[in-house]
């Protein structure tokens, strides 16, 4: 059996293999995601910052279920519109990719590399 630790009201954190996960239950829908964490007590200082933020509405759970990769990617953007020219085209050019990546992928064609081309060996 799992083990499973309640946080805060409809928030707590699982044990699955090796890693923790938070689970959040809202408006009758559990979502569960990773906290890439194989450690309990920083898992829960995390689970406890989330909780925080869900209850304050600074996260919006259900929102961030069903956000898409390309309106994630979009939002990342707009929030690092302050970096340097430079920096933000890097950016851009690693992001494209990813998205391409993952647009690849979804759709079940492609190498997931996008444009690039297979290197002949």
């Amino acid at each position: 059996m799992a083990e499973s630790i309640v946080v805060d009201r409809g928030v707590s954190i699982v044990r699955r293999g090796k890693t923790w996960q938070l689970v959040v239950f809202s408006n009758g829908t559990r979502t569960r995601r990773t906290l890439g964490t194989r450690d309990k007590h920083r898992a829960l200082t995390m689970a406890r910052e989330l909780a925080g933020s869900i209850t304050s509405g600074t996260w919006n759970i259900s929102a961030g279920s069903t956000l898409s990769v390309r309106d994630a990617v979009c939002q990342y953007r707009k929030s690092r519109a302050d970096h340097a020219v430079a920096t933000q085209a890097q950016t851009k050019l690693m992001l494209d990719r990813f998205t391409t990546f993952c647009d690849d992928k979804r759709r079940g064609s492609g190498n997931g590399h996008g444009k690039r081309r297979p290197t002949g060996r």
